[in-house]
């Protein structure tokens, strides 16, 4: 059976429906019998939609300007 990190390895490298099969039937037996991987990953399946539909907000040009200025003006008081 694979350890914590490897079964996270493999998470990390995607949605497990899209891993080949024998990868997710390790993934499957692993979090069978462990409930902080099992933790893990329905934690990341909550998180994952909400990251990409926060990257999906458009900003309009004005405040982007404006992020931006405030970005710039931050990092040169830190000089």
């Amino acid at each position: 059976m694979k350890s914590c990190d490897e079964v996270l390895e493999l998470i990390a490298e995607g949605p497990v429906p899209s891993l080949p099969a024998a990868d997710q039937a390790e993934i499957g037996e692993h979090l069978a019998s462990c409930a902080a991987c099992e933790a893990f990953l329905r934690t990341q399946d909550e998180v994952a939609p909400l990251v990409r539909a926060a990257l999906a907000v458009e900003v309009d040009a004005a405040l982007q300007a404006e992020l931006d200025a405030a970005v710039m003006a931050a990092w040169r008081r830190r000089a």
